[in-house]
């Protein structure tokens, strides 16, 4: 290490070695003001380093005498092979600018995934958007380009927009869910309980078991790209976040849909035809159409009469 920071300082402060031959060690004296160095005697030659800034003065010193001089790497000799090179460092300079700068433009845009007219329209959007080959990187947000093409595009279920070197590359997918698939989030048209939740395209929100409400979404139109790690929660355990792309959605939900109706019930009253009346009141006032089952629940509340309760249940589509 301590070589290491010798040979940086003396690269940055020159000094020079001097080697003297055939002379006595009581030149030393004479030349000790110039704050010699590294000394080394031999039986015929005497050797210093002395800064730069004395070496002209300590060859005035022993000018009478034989010696050799050496001069190290130093700061100044790489300045000097600069200067003596000129016009070569001018045009790395410039090359190197030139790249600098260039570095941040579009040059070409490559679009894969799609062909013919298709690849056409997506071209044409693109540069509705103002992409195009000579412009800055940094003018555009390749998220919102993403999500513009899908959103602009029926045939278009994904998009993946990155830059490699001077390409700004667009990799597509097309939608090959069927005709319900939709680009907007699936929600329940329905009260339910899900029973069945096959999703082909998108991002479910429920799972088979959940209570859902008339207009939850069930199905994101989204597609997850990764997962964002956040905050411990109260017992110290990491918590995560689905990182999500938008995308298409199509997905087969179907849940337990129940519809109750009560009624009181008085002595003088037929328990069947009230019942048969609540029925008739759910299918035309909640258009449920066929239903799987219904369930009474009576309670007695004094005088002979009782709270008459009819359920439906049936099992739905709860996509709209």
């Amino acid at each position: 290490m301590k070589n290491i920071t010798r040979s940086i300082k003396n690269f940055f402060a020159p000094i020079v070695t001097f080697t003297l031959e055939n002379v006595d060690s009581s030149i030393l004296n004479r030349l000790k003001e110039f704050k010699l160095r590294n000394i080394k005697c031999t039986v015929d030659t005497i050797s210093f380093d002395v800064g730069l800034i004395n070496a002209r003065k300590t060859e005035q010193q022993i000018r009478n005498l034989s010696y050799t001089i050496q001069h190290r790497p130093s700061i100044l000799h790489a300045l000097n092979f600069l200067y003596a090179r000129t016009f070569l460092c001018i045009c790395i300079a410039l090359m190197i600018i030139g790249i600098a700068i260039f570095d941040g433009f579009i040059f070409r845009i490559r679009i894969e995934g799609v062909h013919g007219d298709e690849r056409t329209q997506v071209t044409n959007l693109l540069q509705q958007s103002g992409v195009r080959p000579l412009t800055r990187k940094r003018s555009h947000d390749k998220e919102a380009l993403s999500a513009h093409i899908i959103q602009s595009l029926n045939f278009i279920a994904h998009s993946v927009a990155f830059v490699r070197g001077n390409t700004l590359h667009f990799n597509l997918h097309r939608a090959h869910t069927p005709p319900e698939g939709s680009k907007n989030d699936i929600v329940s048209r329905h009260d339910a309980i899900v029973t069945e939740l096959i999703v082909l395209s998108g991002f479910p929100m429920v799972k088979i078991g959940d209570t859902v409400r008339a207009g939850q979404v069930i199905v994101k139109a989204a597609m997850q790209v990764g997962t964002e790690v956040g905050e411990p929660d109260e017992y110290g355990r990491l918590t995560y976040t689905p990182i999500l792309h938008p995308s298409m959605a199509f997905a087969i939900v179907r849940g337990i849909v129940s519809h109750s109706r009560m009624s009181i019930l008085t002595p003088d009253m037929d328990k069947d035809e009230t019942v048969l009346s609540l029925v008739n009141q759910i299918l035309s006032e909640e258009n449920l159409g066929d239903f799987d089952n219904y369930d009474i629940h009576t309670s007695q509340i004094g005088g002979g009469s009782f709270v008459l309760e009819v359920v439906l249940t049936a099992t739905k589509n709860l996509i709209q």
